[in-house]
């Protein structure tokens, strides 16, 4: 290596100046040829660096949107379905709202089971003639109504929510006379079922009627006669 060196230095001694010069031009150029060819390629690794890093950024950011869009995409469609449900909810609850008005209107049009017996008696006062055989009132029935018809054989397959309260008159009297009290009775403000009529001649003009009637209410209890 000193050898090199020493050569080198007594090549560069023999040279004139303006040699000297070219040589000392050329070995920097030469040098910087090598530095910057050195820094060239350090700056090309870190730009592939870069656009590598680059590029997963990008399809890092694609994965992401695209499981956005999937999860909004199921965040309508799961509300849509909560809609529905929620316009179904409310369709049902106005619907159960209405049903409930209508049967509350019938109720309070009907007589109450504490009235019916009184009913039937009071209207003999307009039919002259006619006499009482009997005034019976049955025992309450329950109205039952279904609330799982898949519940066979369970507890919770029906619920008692109406009774059901019938009452049986026997009269005797003309025909005419029998008439009138129907008539009577199907004219009084108070709305009432009626359930059977038997009608039997005794010795003309004379005759008995069985009649029964019934109403509804949501007192489970009977008041006496």
């Amino acid at each position: 290596m000193n050898e090199m060196i020493q050569t080198a230095t007594q090549y560069l001694h023999s040279l004139s100046l303006r040699e000297r010069i070219l040589v000392l031009v050329v070995a920097c150029g030469v040098i910087f040829f090598i530095g910057d060819t050195l820094l060239l390629s350090r700056h090309d690794n870190d730009i592939k660096d870069m656009k590598n890093t680059q590029n997963n950024l990008v399809s890092e950011r694609q994965s992401v949107e695209t499981q956005i869009t999937e999860v909004t995409a199921q965040l309508v469609k799961e509300k849509a379905v909560h809609q529905r449900a929620k316009e179904a909810v409310a369709n049902t609850e106005a619907e159960l709202k209405q049903k409930t008005a209508q049967i509350e209107d019938k109720l309070n049009r009907l007589v109450p089971p504490t009235q019916i017996t009184a009913l039937l008696r009071n209207l003999l006062a307009n039919t002259d003639g006619l006499k009482v055989l009997s005034v019976n009132n049955e025992p309450v029935k329950d109205i039952s109504i279904s609330i799982d018809p898949d519940a066979v054989g369970t507890e919770d397959q029906a619920k008692t929510l109406l009774y059901e309260h019938a009452a049986t008159i026997k009269l005797s009297g003309s025909y005419q006379q029998l008439y009138d009290y129907l008539t009577e009775l199907e004219n009084t403000g108070w709305e009432l079922f009626w359930d059977t009529l038997h009608y039997r001649v005794t010795s003309y003009p004379n005759a008995e009627i069985t009649l029964r009637v019934l109403t509804v209410s949501t007192d489970k209890h009977w008041i006496g006669l």
